[in-house]
């Protein structure tokens, strides 16, 4: 996988990155509201932050049996789209979005694994510890959440969706758990 450079001239170099658990969001980590009776599974770029002031409670890492867990998923391609956003302000590149789309582009188009920290990692994956017990899926579109969306530049928001949308089927191939999860649950 290509380890996208933020703006130095600098080659980039072949890196196979840990499994993600960086920046708040951990596999396995759920919220477990005050009663202590449900949670809802963490999944980063789902209004994870708004949800965890909706929720209120307490971080939880071990999943437990005796709760009932509610998961929001979100449509995986706007998702990917978000997460570019949010990796890129992240990694300096606020100012150099041709820079990590081409990146990102390259990886797509060579196969190679786009999870370039935790909010690209598929939502499959904080679901799968999980999948043992009951979970009620509710669409992160259309749930009735207060709070505001983190995505404060829309110009670069479009820029990212018109730069990525070329590959939304083979972005939708690298993420055809989510698509089948989502699709599973919402159509």
């Amino acid at each position: 996988m290509h380890s996208p450079d933020n703006g130095n001239d600098s080659k980039a170099e072949e890196s196979h990155l840990p499994r993600p658990t960086n920046m708040d969001h951990t596999i396995g980590e759920f919220r477990l509201n005050s009663e202590k009776t449900e949670g809802y599974i963490n999944i980063p770029k789902n209004a994870s932050c708004t949800l965890k002031g909706v929720w209120g409670g307490t971080t939880v890492l071990e999943p437990d049996p005796d709760i009932k867990y509610t998961v929001y998923l979100r449509k995986p391609i706007d998702r990917f789209y978000s997460s570019c956003y949010t990796y890129g302000l992240r990694n300096n590149y606020d100012n150099k979005w041709d820079k990590l789309f081409k990146y990102i582009i390259s990886d797509i188009e060579n196969n190679h694994n786009i999870f370039y920290d935790a909010h690209m990692t598929p939502q499959y994956m904080f679901i799968e510890p999980f999948i043992q017990y009951p979970i009620k899926y509710i669409i992160l579109e259309t749930a009735n959440i207060q709070g505001k969306s983190n995505i404060s530049c829309k110009k670069a928001k479009q820029l990212i969706i018109d730069s990525l949308s070329p590959y939304k089927d083979k972005i939708e191939q690298i993420y055809r758990k989510d698509v089948y999860l989502y699709n599973t649950h919402f159509n």
